[in-house]
């Protein structure tokens, strides 16, 4: 799911009044094509309320509202939904403007008007103590400008802060920059991106195999629009085979598969994996989906093109058996990986998919995950494809059917 803000217009509704007034919406990102754009109530207000940032301790969503001097809330993730947001004590707010916020390895990044800055927007960042508080801001100096130094967010390595600015000498209006703390706890001197445009360039992130961010270059909708492209991590030489032709993984004809069985008298799971599997195959009767078999997917890439060079970044799967599948899409061919093997039980496919999350976030692999995403996918006899998140240990679970998410 992709959270962003937006001024757009809603011209059947009173919101015409309100033109440039931000809310947050949301997207969902399902077989590479993105849902259609969703309005999130929960954090909206009828004031302007906007993203500020995020942080890799939590989960957590900081929000940005005009009240007063314009301040920065937070909200954390519970097991179904967002808490309420609530605003942020001084020193991370302040008498001055404050626009976004970034948080990781006990390191908070703040943008902010307050004095004992270099002018405009500069940034401001602080370390944890020991009773976990924020206390004290000092201004990035190796970083700030006379300018404006806005839209903070770390990178998917908790290390690497990325921030705009207007300041900083680059191809024109705002910029992306990134700078990485050291082992000496110094900042670098920021480095331009090579993504920056003529026009104002803002909001970077990183996540997973995807990159995000606002522009107003040309080519878009109009204003500042939202772009995405694809991570794609250097290689070894001897790991670059790619494969001439995949034909996507179906059944043999003489293959015999029995009904997916959910819950069985031998079945030795406590009470509440019980109670959960049982949660799930009453969901999936509900909408009429009678499952035939089930599959354990553990990625899908457009730069990836191979099955030696998915087990180059993800060494922890060395000795898996996998199968890939090539998906033709509007962006060119996915490549989908699975684990080689179609379960008949639920409970089967969920421990596969436990450990495959295991396999995802092992240290050993290349390419950092810091949340492994692998899914159960069941099919019906017609070859239709609902995805089930769900977590042996603790019992959560999510699943996905069309755009519609339902929690346990």
């Amino acid at each position: 799911m992709l959270y962003f803000s937006s001024s757009r217009k809603n011209r059947n509704t009173d919101e015409a009044d309100l033109q440039f007034n931000e809310n947050i919406y949301t997207t969902h990102f399902i077989d590479s094509v993105w849902s259609p754009p969703k309005k999130f109530y929960f954090f909206n207000s009828d004031d302007y309320t906007a993203l500020a940032g995020f942080s890799s301790e939590g989960p957590k969503l900081f929000t940005y509202k005009t009240f007063g001097n314009g301040d920065l809330y937070c909200s954390t993730r519970g097991k179904k939904h967002w808490s309420t947001p609530r605003q942020m004590k001084p020193p991370v707010n302040s008498d001055s403007h404050e626009q976004s916020v970034a948080e990781a390895n006990g390191i908070m990044v703040i943008s902010s008007e307050r004095p004992g800055g270099r002018g405009e927007h500069d940034l401001y960042w602080s370390r944890k103590n020991d009773a976990g508080q924020y206390i004290i801001f000092v201004p990035l100096d190796m970083i700030n400008t006379s300018g404006d130094e806005v839209d903070v967010c770390f990178g998917s390595d908790k290390k690497t802060l990325y921030f705009s600015s207007n300041g900083s000498g680059g191809k024109g209006g705002y910029d992306i920059f990134s700078s990485t703390l050291d082992k000496d706890g110094q900042w670098l001197k920021p480095q331009a991106l090579p993504i920056n445009s003529a026009v104002d360039d803002r909001w970077f992130m990183n996540c997973d195999s995807m990159f995000f961010l606002s522009s107003s270059r040309p080519g878009g909708a109009g204003g500042d629009d939202i772009y995405w492209g694809h991570i794609v991590p250097k290689l070894h030489p001897r790991d670059t085979t790619k494969l001439a032709h995949i034909k996507p993984h179906i059944l043999p004809k003489d293959s015999v598969i029995v009904p997916i069985v959910f819950l069985g008298n031998k079945d030795k799971y406590d009470s509440l994996r019980n109670v959960k599997l049982i949660a799930i195959d009453s969901a999936l009767k509900n909408h009429k989906f009678d499952v035939y078999y089930a599959e354990v997917q553990i990625g899908a890439y457009y730069y990836l093109q191979s099955i030696n060079e998915f087990k180059f970044n993800y060494p922890a799967f060395d000795t898996t058996k996998i199968l890939v599948e090539e998906i033709q899409t509007q962006k060119g061919i996915l490549y989908k990986y699975l684990i080689d093997k179609k379960y008949t039980t639920l409970k089967e496919s969920a421990i596969r998919q436990q450990q495959a999350v295991y396999q995802q976030t092992d240290q050993a692999n290349r390419y950092k995950i810091i949340q492994g995403d692998a899914f159960i996918a069941v099919y019906d006899k017609a070859g239709q494809r609902i995805l089930i998140y769900f977590n042996v240990y603790t019992g959560a679970c999510r699943i996905l059917i069309g755009d519609k998410t339902i929690y346990f």
